[in-house]
């Protein structure tokens, strides 16, 4: 009895960064013809490369995987991209896996922002599959990661910073029932950014990036004191 034949493709799960894969073309081909369990889009017919996704994602309020315009908003729950001949899938190309990582490589952070929900690509050193310049990238800034999310008062809402930075991107006001504090708390834990981290990032935005070591190397205590200094 012959194997199943494999199928290359790129997979892309929320929170996670997108890989190469495998999977079944046997199974694959019985659930897009079995009731409409997936949905197989080719949303780039110049390129041969079709879309397979859970078309009931947003029904059953999958959570969000990747900003994608051509499909009109966002994608939800895990989906992968194989090649398509015809109306046969195939195996993607190199070239084809190459573009195709790269557009989807980071995860997605969503969050409501002037009536609509704005994305935020991220990286994370501790998923699995980080690239290896991610890793680089985080060395080269003393171990603080790109962007994070603080509070400060006399600023309504929760503000998005990034590293190298003095200015910071407003977001609005935190979900019905959830203080501003407690928000950027918990976009922090999807980041993976540490209390000490986001000290020292406010720190930076604040007072300038020079000498960043050496605020890291400080107890938290006083890089707290530092930015509650700069609120008065």
């Amino acid at each position: 009895m012959s194997k199943p034949e494999k199928l290359r493709v790129v997979l892309v799960e929320p929170g996670k960064y997108a890989r190469e894969a495998t999977v079944d073309k046997t199974l694959l081909q019985e659930l897009a013809e079995d009731g409409g369990l997936i949905d197989a889009i080719c949303l780039w017919p110049e390129d041969n490369v079709c879309l397979i996704l859970n078309d009931t994602g947003t029904i059953m309020q999958t959570e969000p995987n990747r900003e994608l315009p051509e499909y009109g908003g966002i994608a939800f729950g895990t989906f992968f991209l194989c090649g398509e001949k015809g109306e046969d899938f195939c195996s993607l190309t190199d070239v084809q896996v190459e573009r195709y990582l790269e557009r989807f490589r980071q995860p997605e952070l969503f969050v409501p922002y002037q009536n609509g929900t704005l994305s935020i690509p991220y990286d994370r050193p501790d998923l699995p599959d980080t690239p290896a310049e991610v890793k680089q990238a985080y060395a080269g800034r003393n171990g603080l990661p790109a962007l994070c999310f603080a509070t400060l008062t006399g600023i309504e809402g929760v503000m998005l910073l990034r590293y190298g930075e003095r200015r910071y991107l407003p977001l609005g006001q935190p979900p019905e029932g959830m203080t501003a504090s407690r928000y950027a708390d918990m976009l922090n834990a999807e980041l993976g950014v540490s209390r000490k981290q986001q000290l020292a990032m406010l720190n930076g935005a604040l007072f300038g990036w020079d000498g960043i070591e050496k605020v890291q190397e400080e107890q938290g205590v006083s890089a707290n004191h530092r930015a509650k200094e700069a609120e008065r």
